[in-house]
């Protein structure tokens, strides 16, 4: 199995629950930000973050950091619980940045 894809999990909007002076961030992804030994079979991506969610509101945009990540499905119920954010996601390509 080749494990050369790059995925960059950089999230530019979802909303948090109160509304803070510090926008929410994301503390910690997996596979982590700029892996490089990511399986192409990962399935899921997951994002979690330092404060709780609205679970039923977000948004992800493109980036012009790499191609958008194939994603399985709809994605429906993504919220694993309020502060930790999965998508699933297609086989991957080797050699290839992924940014959202």
């Amino acid at each position: 199995m080749i494990r050369q894809t790059i995925v960059v999990a950089t999230v530019l909007c979802l909303c948090s629950v109160a509304s803070a002076a510090e926008p929410p961030k994301l503390v910690r992804s997996e596979p982590a930000d700029g892996a490089k030994d990511v399986k192409l079979d990962m399935g899921v991506l997951r994002l979690h973050f330092d404060r709780n969610m609205k679970e039923n509101t977000w948004t992800l945009w493109k980036s012009d950091k790499g191609e958008f990540p194939p994603l399985e499905g709809e994605n429906k119920e993504p919220w694993r619980d309020p502060k930790t954010f999965e998508l699933k996601v297609q086989k991957l390509k080797p050699n290839t940045a992924y940014a959202i």
